[in-house]
């Protein structure tokens, strides 16, 4: 017969031990009791729970671009579907659009600078949003007031510039001051 105070000396999941193994922070029973006092102890403790193996991330999937993802937007951004608002404040002089509810805009902000002179000056799309076309929904806004207000613009800021380097309709042509 093998002697059963060995088991206890055995790491608690080793391949040799035989009983119901017993969890590393529990301490082991007294070496020094009888078999069945021990046995007994062995069988009134809870079951150690079971170690599940950790999951796996799922492998990495090539996204299309940010445009064309919608899985790739953040919740609440303006998606493909969902048309852009672009909101005019005339007493701050500027206009926005709201990203993520209320918590993240885009920015264009402009000045008179004569009594019938703009100057677009700054165009700003936090990182998060940046690529999706809100800048250009912000800069047609400002532009489209321009022609509507029949002021003449200063272009300041570069994206402004680029957008009408991009679209040369013959309304903003014909506004912008150099």
């Amino acid at each position: 017969a093998r002697d059963r105070t060995a088991d206890f000396l055995l790491p608690p999941f080793c391949c040799c031990r035989r009983r119901r193994r017993v969890s590393v922070s529990e301490p082991p029973p007294a070496v020094g009791l009888p078999v069945r006092v021990r046995a007994r102890l062995l069988q009134s403790r809870p079951p150690a729970p079971l170690r599940s193996p950790a999951r796996r991330a799922p492998p990495a999937r090539v996204r299309a671009p940010m445009a064309q993802s919608p899985a790739a937007v953040p919740p609440g951004a303006p998606e493909q579907g969902c048309p852009i608002r672009v909101e005019h404040d005339r007493r701050r002089r500027q206009f926005t659009v709201r990203l993520n509810g209320c918590h993240d805009r885009a920015v264009l902000l402009y000045e008179y600078v004569g009594k019938r002179i703009v100057d677009l000056q700054h165009t700003e799309v936090p990182d998060a949003y940046r690529g999706r076309g809100i800048a250009k929904h912000l800069a047609k806004a400002a532009l489209d007031f321009v022609v509507e207000e029949d002021l003449k613009a200063h272009l300041t800021c570069w994206y402004i510039q680029k957008y009408v380097k991009e679209n040369p309709l013959p309304q903003y042509l014909e506004r912008l001051q150099p």
